[in-house]
């Protein structure tokens, strides 16, 4: 991780669109394993929620919807328009539920997308 180069993509005036998936999979790229973050989003957005909840409980759901809802507001415990610092705080939270869920996360990417 570049710090120089994540001041540089996501530094001053950077603005976030909560409507904006891209968004999302932008800010978290340069940390995790797309594939995982994929499945985040698809966990939340999903239309069809039936493999979800046969893999993760409610808390489990709750937990990661509120993990994607932090990543998405601009304003968060450390806001995203502070360069690095403010990214940084939104990848440990994503990092926190991928180390606490990853195998039902690793389960729902192989047997529901």
């Amino acid at each position: 991780m570049n710090p120089k180069k994540l001041i540089k993509k996501y530094g001053n005036k950077r603005k976030f669109n909560s409507s904006d998936k891209s968004t999302f999979f932008e800010i978290l790229e340069e940390f995790f394993n797309l594939a995982d973050i994929e499945a985040l989003w698809h966990i939340v957005t999903l239309k069809n929620t039936k493999c979800a909840k046969e893999i993760f409980t409610l808390g489990d759901l709750a937990l990661i919807a509120g993990a994607v809802a932090y990543v998405l507001m601009p304003l968060d415990a450390v806001p995203d328009f502070i360069p690095a610092a403010g990214l940084l705080d939104d990848a440990t939270v994503i990092g926190f539920i991928l180390r606490k869920l990853g195998s039902k996360i690793k389960e729902f990417r192989e047997n529901c997308m």
